[in-house]
Protein backbone atom coordinates (compact mmCIF):
# COMPACT_ATOMS: atom_id res chain seq x y z
CA UNK A 1 0.00 0.00 0.00
CA UNK A 2 1.40 3.39 -1.00
CA UNK A 3 1.73 6.13 1.63
CA UNK A 4 0.34 9.63 1.12
CA UNK A 5 3.91 10.85 0.57
CA UNK A 6 4.53 8.23 -2.13
CA UNK A 7 1.33 9.05 -4.04
CA UNK A 8 2.05 12.79 -3.90
CA UNK A 9 5.44 12.08 -5.44
CA UNK A 10 3.85 10.10 -8.25
CA UNK A 11 1.26 12.76 -9.07
CA UNK A 12 3.97 15.43 -9.25
CA UNK A 13 5.72 13.43 -11.98
CA UNK A 14 2.78 13.70 -14.38
CA UNK A 15 2.72 16.32 -17.09
CA UNK A 16 -0.58 17.78 -15.87
CA UNK A 17 -0.50 19.40 -12.43
CA UNK A 18 -3.90 20.13 -10.93
CA UNK A 19 -4.33 22.87 -8.37
CA UNK A 20 -3.06 22.00 -4.91
CA UNK A 21 -6.54 21.72 -3.41
CA UNK A 22 -7.58 19.43 -6.28
CA UNK A 23 -4.46 17.29 -5.86
CA UNK A 24 -5.09 16.92 -2.13
CA UNK A 25 -8.64 15.78 -2.72
CA UNK A 26 -7.58 13.29 -5.39
CA UNK A 27 -4.94 11.88 -3.09
CA UNK A 28 -7.37 11.66 -0.21
CA UNK A 29 -9.91 9.87 -2.43
CA UNK A 30 -7.22 7.44 -3.60
CA UNK A 31 -6.17 6.62 -0.07
CA UNK A 32 -9.74 6.20 1.08
CA UNK A 33 -10.37 3.70 -1.70
CA UNK A 34 -7.14 1.86 -0.97
CA UNK A 35 -7.90 1.62 2.76
CA UNK A 36 -11.30 0.17 1.94
CA UNK A 37 -9.63 -2.55 -0.13
CA UNK A 38 -6.99 -3.80 2.34
CA UNK A 39 -8.12 -7.37 1.88
CA UNK A 40 -7.01 -7.40 -1.75
CA UNK A 41 -3.67 -9.02 -2.54
CA UNK A 42 -1.05 -7.27 -4.63
CA UNK A 43 -1.03 -8.20 -8.27
CA UNK A 44 0.74 -6.79 -11.30
CA UNK A 45 -1.35 -6.06 -14.37
CA UNK A 46 1.49 -5.21 -16.69
CA UNK A 47 3.04 -8.63 -17.29
CA UNK A 48 2.16 -8.55 -21.01
CA UNK A 49 3.17 -10.68 -23.95
CA UNK A 50 2.39 -8.59 -27.01
CA UNK A 51 4.54 -10.08 -29.76
CA UNK A 52 2.13 -12.36 -31.58
CA UNK A 53 -1.42 -12.32 -32.87
CA UNK A 54 -2.61 -14.83 -30.27
CA UNK A 55 -2.18 -12.17 -27.59
CA UNK A 56 -4.27 -9.42 -29.14
CA UNK A 57 -7.37 -10.00 -26.97
CA UNK A 58 -5.54 -9.75 -23.68
CA UNK A 59 -3.32 -6.97 -24.97
CA UNK A 60 -6.36 -4.89 -25.84
CA UNK A 61 -7.78 -5.57 -22.39
CA UNK A 62 -4.54 -4.50 -20.77
CA UNK A 63 -4.57 -1.27 -22.77
CA UNK A 64 -8.04 -0.59 -21.45
CA UNK A 65 -6.90 -1.05 -17.90
CA UNK A 66 -3.82 1.14 -18.02
CA UNK A 67 -5.59 3.97 -19.81
CA UNK A 68 -8.59 3.91 -17.51
CA UNK A 69 -6.21 3.90 -14.55
CA UNK A 70 -4.27 6.90 -15.82
CA UNK A 71 -7.49 8.75 -16.51
CA UNK A 72 -8.74 8.03 -12.99
CA UNK A 73 -5.80 9.69 -11.24
CA UNK A 74 -6.18 13.09 -12.88
CA UNK A 75 -9.84 13.17 -13.76
CA UNK A 76 -10.38 16.47 -11.93
CA UNK A 77 -8.24 18.30 -14.49
CA UNK A 78 -10.87 17.83 -17.19
CA UNK A 79 -13.88 20.10 -17.59
CA UNK A 80 -16.30 17.49 -16.32
CA UNK A 81 -15.61 16.58 -12.71
CA UNK A 82 -14.88 12.97 -11.91
CA UNK A 83 -14.64 11.26 -8.56
CA UNK A 84 -12.22 8.38 -8.32
CA UNK A 85 -14.82 6.35 -6.45
CA UNK A 86 -17.21 6.70 -9.42
CA UNK A 87 -14.68 5.35 -11.89
CA UNK A 88 -13.74 2.42 -9.65
CA UNK A 89 -17.39 1.61 -9.06
CA UNK A 90 -18.09 1.72 -12.80
CA UNK A 91 -15.23 -0.64 -13.57
CA UNK A 92 -16.34 -3.06 -10.90
CA UNK A 93 -19.78 -3.31 -12.42
CA UNK A 94 -18.43 -4.85 -15.64
CA UNK A 95 -19.54 -8.42 -16.33
CA UNK A 96 -18.88 -8.51 -20.08
CA UNK A 97 -16.98 -6.55 -22.71
CA UNK A 98 -17.74 -6.41 -26.44
CA UNK A 99 -15.08 -4.75 -28.60
CA UNK A 100 -14.80 -3.97 -32.31
CA UNK A 101 -11.14 -3.91 -33.33
CA UNK A 102 -8.86 -3.03 -36.26
CA UNK A 103 -5.57 -4.84 -36.73
CA UNK A 104 -2.33 -3.43 -38.13
CA UNK A 105 -3.03 -4.89 -41.57
CA UNK A 106 -6.43 -3.18 -41.72
CA UNK A 107 -8.45 -6.32 -40.98
CA UNK A 108 -11.39 -5.89 -38.62
CA UNK A 109 -12.98 -8.14 -36.08
CA UNK A 110 -14.70 -8.41 -32.74
CA UNK A 111 -13.96 -9.63 -29.24
CA UNK A 112 -16.22 -10.85 -26.44
CA UNK A 113 -14.94 -11.20 -22.88
CA UNK A 114 -16.79 -12.53 -19.86
CA UNK A 115 -15.43 -11.16 -16.58
CA UNK A 116 -15.42 -13.05 -13.30
CA UNK A 117 -17.47 -10.84 -10.93
CA UNK A 118 -15.42 -11.88 -7.89
CA UNK A 119 -11.85 -11.60 -9.21
CA UNK A 120 -12.44 -9.03 -11.95
CA UNK A 121 -10.32 -11.14 -14.31
CA UNK A 122 -11.06 -12.52 -17.75
CA UNK A 123 -12.77 -15.89 -17.51
CA UNK A 124 -14.05 -16.61 -21.03
CA UNK A 125 -13.16 -14.99 -24.34
CA UNK A 126 -14.00 -15.08 -28.02
CA UNK A 127 -11.89 -13.21 -30.58
CA UNK A 128 -12.27 -13.20 -34.36
CA UNK A 129 -9.80 -10.80 -36.00
CA UNK A 130 -8.18 -11.33 -39.40
CA UNK A 131 -7.20 -14.98 -39.89
CA UNK A 132 -7.19 -15.90 -36.20
CA UNK A 133 -10.07 -17.09 -34.05
CA UNK A 134 -9.47 -17.52 -30.31
CA UNK A 135 -11.87 -19.23 -27.92
CA UNK A 136 -10.76 -19.37 -24.30
CA UNK A 137 -12.43 -21.07 -21.33
CA UNK A 138 -11.14 -21.98 -17.85
CA UNK A 139 -10.51 -25.53 -19.10
CA UNK A 140 -8.99 -25.03 -22.56
CA UNK A 141 -8.01 -22.36 -25.10
CA UNK A 142 -8.27 -22.86 -28.88
CA UNK A 143 -6.38 -20.87 -31.53
CA UNK A 144 -7.74 -21.44 -35.03
CA UNK A 145 -5.66 -20.14 -37.95
CA UNK A 146 -8.35 -20.01 -40.60
CA UNK A 147 -6.08 -19.46 -43.61
CA UNK A 148 -4.01 -22.55 -42.72
CA UNK A 149 -6.86 -24.62 -41.24
CA UNK A 150 -4.75 -25.27 -38.14
CA UNK A 151 -5.95 -25.49 -34.53
CA UNK A 152 -3.66 -25.11 -31.54
CA UNK A 153 -4.94 -26.31 -28.17
CA UNK A 154 -3.61 -25.19 -24.81
CA UNK A 155 -4.69 -26.27 -21.34
CA UNK A 156 -6.65 -23.77 -19.28
CA UNK A 157 -7.44 -20.16 -20.04
CA UNK A 158 -4.37 -18.65 -21.68
CA UNK A 159 -4.13 -14.89 -21.38
CA UNK A 160 -1.24 -12.55 -22.05
CA UNK A 161 -1.62 -10.40 -18.97
CA UNK A 162 -2.75 -10.58 -15.38
CA UNK A 163 -5.65 -8.17 -15.74
CA UNK A 164 -8.11 -7.52 -12.94
CA UNK A 165 -10.86 -5.57 -14.61
CA UNK A 166 -12.33 -4.40 -11.32
CA UNK A 167 -9.32 -4.09 -9.02
CA UNK A 168 -6.64 -2.28 -10.94
CA UNK A 169 -6.11 0.87 -8.86
CA UNK A 170 -3.15 -0.09 -6.66
CA UNK A 171 -1.39 -1.73 -9.60
CA UNK A 172 -1.92 1.31 -11.78
CA UNK A 173 -0.23 3.61 -9.26
CA UNK A 174 2.78 1.31 -9.07
CA UNK A 175 2.92 1.14 -12.87
CA UNK A 176 3.00 4.89 -13.33
CA UNK A 177 5.64 5.23 -10.64
CA UNK A 178 7.81 2.61 -12.32
CA UNK A 179 7.60 4.01 -15.86
CA UNK A 180 7.16 7.72 -15.06
CA UNK A 181 4.31 8.02 -17.53
CA UNK A 182 3.05 11.29 -18.97
CA UNK A 183 -0.49 12.14 -19.97
CA UNK A 184 -2.75 14.92 -21.18
CA UNK A 185 -6.48 15.13 -20.62
CA UNK A 186 -8.96 17.40 -22.41
CA UNK A 187 -12.51 17.58 -23.65
CA UNK A 188 -13.34 17.16 -27.31
CA UNK A 189 -16.59 17.21 -29.22
CA UNK A 190 -17.39 13.81 -30.74
CA UNK A 191 -19.18 14.10 -34.09
CA UNK A 192 -20.48 10.54 -33.97
CA UNK A 193 -21.87 10.81 -30.44
CA UNK A 194 -22.77 14.50 -30.87
CA UNK A 195 -21.48 15.41 -27.44
CA UNK A 196 -18.25 16.06 -25.56
CA UNK A 197 -16.02 13.17 -24.55
CA UNK A 198 -12.86 13.02 -22.47
CA UNK A 199 -9.67 12.47 -24.48
CA UNK A 200 -6.89 10.79 -22.47
CA UNK A 201 -3.49 10.60 -24.13
CA UNK A 202 -1.12 8.32 -22.17
CA UNK A 203 2.57 8.14 -23.01
CA UNK A 204 5.20 5.72 -21.67
CA UNK A 205 8.80 6.57 -22.62
CA UNK A 206 11.14 3.91 -23.94
CA UNK A 207 12.43 1.67 -21.14
CA UNK A 208 14.75 -1.37 -21.08
CA UNK A 209 11.76 -3.61 -20.33
CA UNK A 210 9.03 -1.51 -21.95
CA UNK A 211 9.24 -0.14 -25.52
CA UNK A 212 7.88 3.35 -26.15
CA UNK A 213 4.09 3.41 -26.29
CA UNK A 214 1.33 5.96 -26.61
CA UNK A 215 -2.42 5.35 -26.33
CA UNK A 216 -5.34 7.68 -26.98
CA UNK A 217 -8.52 6.82 -25.11
CA UNK A 218 -11.97 8.35 -25.58
CA UNK A 219 -13.90 8.20 -22.31
CA UNK A 220 -17.63 8.62 -21.77
CA UNK A 221 -18.15 11.34 -19.13
CA UNK A 222 -21.48 9.79 -18.13
CA UNK A 223 -20.54 6.12 -17.67
CA UNK A 224 -16.87 6.80 -16.71
CA UNK A 225 -15.92 3.95 -19.08
CA UNK A 226 -13.78 4.03 -22.25
CA UNK A 227 -15.49 4.31 -25.60
CA UNK A 228 -12.50 3.51 -27.84
CA UNK A 229 -8.72 3.10 -27.74
CA UNK A 230 -6.12 3.83 -30.40
CA UNK A 231 -2.45 2.91 -30.27
CA UNK A 232 -0.52 5.85 -31.73
CA UNK A 233 3.04 4.81 -30.88
CA UNK A 234 3.95 1.12 -30.79
CA UNK A 235 5.78 -1.43 -32.90
CA UNK A 236 3.40 -2.73 -35.57
CA UNK A 237 2.04 -6.15 -34.70
CA UNK A 238 2.08 -5.64 -30.94
CA UNK A 239 -1.58 -6.21 -30.19
CA UNK A 240 -4.35 -4.66 -32.25
CA UNK A 241 -3.99 -1.19 -33.78
CA UNK A 242 -7.22 0.12 -32.32
CA UNK A 243 -10.30 -0.81 -30.35
CA UNK A 244 -12.85 1.16 -32.33
CA UNK A 245 -15.87 0.70 -30.08
CA UNK A 246 -16.39 -0.77 -26.62
CA UNK A 247 -19.68 -1.99 -25.18
CA UNK A 248 -20.26 -3.30 -21.69
CA UNK A 249 -22.59 -5.70 -19.87
CA UNK A 250 -24.38 -6.86 -23.00
CA UNK A 251 -25.90 -10.36 -23.07
CA UNK A 252 -23.23 -12.73 -24.38
CA UNK A 253 -24.36 -14.67 -27.49
CA UNK A 254 -25.29 -18.23 -26.62
CA UNK A 255 -22.60 -20.78 -27.45
CA UNK A 256 -19.96 -18.23 -28.45
CA UNK A 257 -17.43 -19.76 -26.05
CA UNK A 258 -17.90 -23.24 -27.52
CA UNK A 259 -15.48 -24.40 -30.21
CA UNK A 260 -15.73 -27.31 -32.63
CA UNK A 261 -12.61 -28.36 -34.51
CA UNK A 262 -13.25 -27.89 -38.25
CA UNK A 263 -13.24 -30.93 -40.47
CA UNK A 264 -9.79 -31.71 -41.88
CA UNK A 265 -8.00 -29.18 -39.65
CA UNK A 266 -4.46 -29.86 -38.52
CA UNK A 267 -4.50 -30.11 -34.71
CA UNK A 268 -1.50 -29.18 -32.57
CA UNK A 269 -2.33 -30.21 -29.00
CA UNK A 270 -0.18 -28.11 -26.68
CA UNK A 271 -2.22 -29.00 -23.60
CA UNK A 272 0.42 -31.59 -22.66
CA UNK A 273 3.33 -29.17 -22.99
CA UNK A 274 3.73 -28.83 -19.20
CA UNK A 275 4.18 -32.61 -19.05
CA UNK A 276 6.73 -32.40 -21.87
CA UNK A 277 8.65 -29.67 -20.05
CA UNK A 278 8.81 -31.75 -16.90
CA UNK A 279 10.06 -34.80 -18.82
CA UNK A 280 12.59 -32.65 -20.67
CA UNK A 281 14.10 -31.31 -17.45
CA UNK A 282 14.19 -34.76 -15.86
CA UNK A 283 15.79 -36.13 -19.03
CA UNK A 284 18.54 -33.49 -18.93
CA UNK A 285 19.37 -34.40 -15.36
CA UNK A 286 19.31 -38.11 -16.08
CA UNK A 287 21.68 -37.63 -19.03
CA UNK A 288 24.06 -35.54 -16.91
CA UNK A 289 24.00 -38.23 -14.22
CA UNK A 290 24.78 -40.98 -16.73
CA UNK A 291 21.40 -42.69 -16.35
CA UNK A 292 21.01 -43.25 -20.10
CA UNK A 293 18.10 -45.68 -19.91
CA UNK A 294 16.04 -43.15 -17.96
CA UNK A 295 17.13 -40.28 -20.22
CA UNK A 296 16.11 -42.27 -23.30
CA UNK A 297 12.63 -42.92 -21.93
CA UNK A 298 12.10 -39.30 -20.91
CA UNK A 299 13.32 -37.70 -24.15
CA UNK A 300 11.19 -40.11 -26.18
CA UNK A 301 8.14 -39.00 -24.17
CA UNK A 302 8.98 -35.36 -24.88
CA UNK A 303 9.22 -35.97 -28.62
CA UNK A 304 5.93 -37.88 -28.62
CA UNK A 305 4.28 -34.69 -27.33
CA UNK A 306 6.47 -32.12 -29.11
CA UNK A 307 7.84 -33.71 -32.29
CA UNK A 308 9.65 -30.49 -33.31
CA UNK A 309 11.53 -29.90 -30.03
CA UNK A 310 15.02 -29.92 -31.52
CA UNK A 311 17.03 -30.04 -28.29
CA UNK A 312 15.10 -33.13 -27.15
CA UNK A 313 16.05 -34.84 -30.44
CA UNK A 314 19.67 -33.79 -30.00
CA UNK A 315 20.03 -35.10 -26.46
CA UNK A 316 18.14 -38.27 -27.33
CA UNK A 317 20.78 -38.76 -30.04
CA UNK A 318 23.55 -38.26 -27.46
CA UNK A 319 21.80 -40.76 -25.21
CA UNK A 320 21.57 -43.37 -27.98
CA UNK A 321 25.28 -42.94 -28.74
CA UNK A 322 26.16 -43.46 -25.08
CA UNK A 323 24.14 -46.68 -25.28
CA UNK A 324 26.17 -47.74 -28.35
CA UNK A 325 23.21 -47.29 -30.74
CA UNK A 326 25.01 -45.00 -33.18
CA UNK A 327 22.71 -45.36 -36.17
CA UNK A 328 19.69 -44.43 -34.08
CA UNK A 329 21.62 -41.51 -32.60
CA UNK A 330 22.61 -40.33 -36.10
CA UNK A 331 18.93 -40.30 -37.08
CA UNK A 332 18.18 -37.94 -34.17
CA UNK A 333 21.02 -35.54 -35.09
CA UNK A 334 19.81 -35.60 -38.70
CA UNK A 335 16.31 -34.67 -37.53
CA UNK A 336 17.73 -31.57 -35.84
CA UNK A 337 19.76 -30.60 -38.92
CA UNK A 338 16.71 -31.04 -41.17
CA UNK A 339 14.51 -28.89 -38.91
CA UNK A 340 16.86 -25.94 -39.22
CA UNK A 341 17.61 -26.73 -42.84
CA UNK A 342 14.04 -25.86 -43.79
CA UNK A 343 14.95 -22.28 -42.87
CA UNK A 344 18.36 -22.40 -44.58
CA UNK A 345 20.12 -22.51 -41.21
CA UNK A 346 23.12 -24.66 -40.43
CA UNK A 347 23.52 -26.39 -37.06
CA UNK A 348 27.28 -26.83 -36.44
CA UNK A 349 26.94 -28.47 -33.03
CA UNK A 350 24.60 -31.16 -34.40
CA UNK A 351 26.86 -31.81 -37.42
CA UNK A 352 29.89 -32.10 -35.12
CA UNK A 353 28.22 -34.68 -32.90
CA UNK A 354 26.79 -36.52 -35.89
CA UNK A 355 30.28 -36.60 -37.38
CA UNK A 356 31.62 -38.28 -34.24
CA UNK A 357 28.72 -40.75 -34.34
CA UNK A 358 29.44 -41.56 -38.00
CA UNK A 359 33.07 -42.20 -37.08
CA UNK A 360 32.08 -44.48 -34.20
CA UNK A 361 29.76 -46.36 -36.56
CA UNK A 362 32.62 -46.84 -39.06
CA UNK A 363 31.36 -44.41 -41.73
CA UNK A 364 34.57 -42.44 -42.25
CA UNK A 365 33.44 -40.58 -45.37
CA UNK A 366 30.26 -39.22 -43.77
CA UNK A 367 32.21 -38.32 -40.64
CA UNK A 368 34.76 -36.32 -42.63
CA UNK A 369 32.06 -34.44 -44.52
CA UNK A 370 30.33 -33.33 -41.32
CA UNK A 371 33.50 -32.46 -39.40
CA UNK A 372 35.17 -30.55 -42.24
CA UNK A 373 31.95 -28.55 -42.66
CA UNK A 374 32.02 -27.30 -39.05
CA UNK A 375 35.73 -26.45 -38.85
CA UNK A 376 35.22 -22.77 -39.87
CA UNK A 377 32.76 -22.21 -37.04
CA UNK A 378 34.93 -23.98 -34.51
CA UNK A 379 38.14 -22.11 -35.37
CA UNK A 380 36.27 -18.83 -35.77
CA UNK A 381 35.01 -19.29 -32.22
CA UNK A 382 38.60 -19.19 -30.92
CA UNK A 383 39.03 -15.73 -32.36
CA UNK A 384 35.73 -13.95 -31.81
CA UNK A 385 33.54 -16.27 -29.79
CA UNK A 386 30.81 -16.12 -32.44
CA UNK A 387 27.35 -17.01 -31.28
CA UNK A 388 27.00 -20.24 -33.25
CA UNK A 389 30.14 -21.51 -31.53
CA UNK A 390 28.59 -20.78 -28.15
CA UNK A 391 25.76 -23.17 -29.00
CA UNK A 392 28.24 -26.03 -28.54
CA UNK A 393 28.41 -25.25 -24.81
CA UNK A 394 24.65 -25.50 -24.35
CA UNK A 395 24.49 -28.89 -26.02
CA UNK A 396 27.54 -30.33 -24.26
CA UNK A 397 26.28 -29.34 -20.82
CA UNK A 398 22.68 -30.51 -20.27
CA UNK A 399 22.61 -28.63 -16.95
CA UNK A 400 23.77 -25.27 -18.28
CA UNK A 401 20.33 -23.69 -18.04
CA UNK A 402 20.14 -24.70 -14.35
CA UNK A 403 23.45 -23.12 -13.40
CA UNK A 404 23.57 -19.86 -11.49
CA UNK A 405 24.87 -16.61 -12.99
CA UNK A 406 28.40 -17.09 -11.66
CA UNK A 407 28.58 -20.61 -13.11
CA UNK A 408 27.28 -19.43 -16.49
CA UNK A 409 29.97 -16.74 -16.59
CA UNK A 410 32.51 -19.44 -15.82
CA UNK A 411 31.09 -21.57 -18.63
CA UNK A 412 31.63 -18.69 -21.06
CA UNK A 413 35.23 -18.37 -19.85
CA UNK A 414 35.80 -22.08 -20.50
CA UNK A 415 34.19 -21.97 -23.95
CA UNK A 416 37.34 -21.42 -26.06
CA UNK A 417 39.34 -24.00 -24.12
CA UNK A 418 36.59 -26.58 -24.59
CA UNK A 419 36.50 -25.78 -28.31
CA UNK A 420 40.20 -26.65 -28.55
CA UNK A 421 39.40 -29.95 -26.82
CA UNK A 422 36.85 -30.68 -29.55
CA UNK A 423 39.38 -29.75 -32.23
CA UNK A 424 41.96 -32.00 -30.64
CA UNK A 425 39.53 -34.91 -30.81
CA UNK A 426 38.88 -34.56 -34.55
CA UNK A 427 42.36 -33.43 -35.72
CA UNK A 428 44.87 -34.81 -33.20
CA UNK A 429 46.35 -31.27 -32.87
CA UNK A 430 46.48 -28.89 -29.92
CA UNK A 431 49.24 -26.44 -30.95
CA UNK A 432 50.68 -26.13 -27.47
CA UNK A 433 47.44 -25.86 -25.48
CA UNK A 434 47.34 -28.46 -22.68
CA UNK A 435 43.94 -30.09 -23.15
CA UNK A 436 44.50 -32.17 -20.02
CA UNK A 437 44.92 -29.17 -17.75
CA UNK A 438 41.46 -28.68 -16.27
CA UNK A 439 42.44 -25.32 -14.79
CA UNK A 440 43.48 -23.86 -18.15
CA UNK A 441 40.89 -21.67 -19.83
CA UNK A 442 42.78 -18.72 -21.31
CA UNK A 443 43.78 -19.48 -24.90
CA UNK A 444 47.01 -17.66 -25.86
CA UNK A 445 47.04 -15.61 -29.06
CA UNK A 446 49.85 -17.79 -30.43
CA UNK A 447 47.60 -20.87 -30.17
CA UNK A 448 44.74 -19.14 -31.99
CA UNK A 449 47.07 -18.01 -34.77
CA UNK A 450 48.46 -21.55 -35.10
CA UNK A 451 44.96 -22.94 -35.58
CA UNK A 452 44.15 -20.26 -38.16
CA UNK A 453 47.33 -21.04 -40.15
CA UNK A 454 46.60 -24.75 -40.02
CA UNK A 455 43.07 -24.25 -41.34
CA UNK A 456 44.27 -21.91 -44.10
CA UNK A 457 47.01 -24.28 -45.29
CA UNK A 458 46.06 -27.93 -44.77
CA UNK A 459 42.91 -28.72 -42.78
CA UNK A 460 42.16 -32.42 -42.42
CA UNK A 461 40.24 -34.75 -40.16
CA UNK A 462 42.24 -37.25 -38.13
CA UNK A 463 40.15 -38.46 -35.22
CA UNK A 464 42.31 -39.17 -32.16
CA UNK A 465 40.98 -42.48 -30.89
CA UNK A 466 43.21 -42.34 -27.81
CA UNK A 467 41.98 -38.94 -26.66
CA UNK A 468 38.80 -39.11 -24.63
CA UNK A 469 36.84 -35.93 -25.21
CA UNK A 470 35.97 -34.55 -21.79
CA UNK A 471 34.79 -31.00 -21.25
CA UNK A 472 35.57 -28.82 -18.27
CA UNK A 473 32.24 -27.65 -16.84
CA UNK A 474 31.52 -25.20 -14.00
CA UNK A 475 31.45 -26.75 -10.53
Amino acid sequence: MKSLKDIKKIVKQFSIKPRSEMRSKVLKDALDVQRSQKHLSDMSIWRMIMHSKITKLAAAAAVIIICIGIFTILNHSAKTAYAIEQTITAMRSISSVHAYCTDWDGSRGEVWVQVNPVTGEEEYCYSDIGNLVIVGTPEVTYYYQTDENRVRIRAGYVTASDVRFSYFFEDMIALMEQYEGELTINNQYDEELRRDVIIVRAYIPDQPDMPEKEFVVRVDPQTKLPISIEVTICAAGNGVKSVDRLEYNLPIPEGIFEFEIPEGAEVVDESRYPEANECFDRGRRALAAGDFAQAKELFERVIAIQPMRNRAHYWLGVTYCNLGQYDTGIAQFTAVIDMFGEYNMDVPYARFTRGLAYAAAGNEQAANEDLLAVLPTMIGHLRDGERRGNHFDGTDDPLLRDRNEEQQIRSAELSRANMIRRLRKITGEDFGFDVYDREAYEVPEAVIEAWERWYAESPSIEIDEDYELEFVLPD
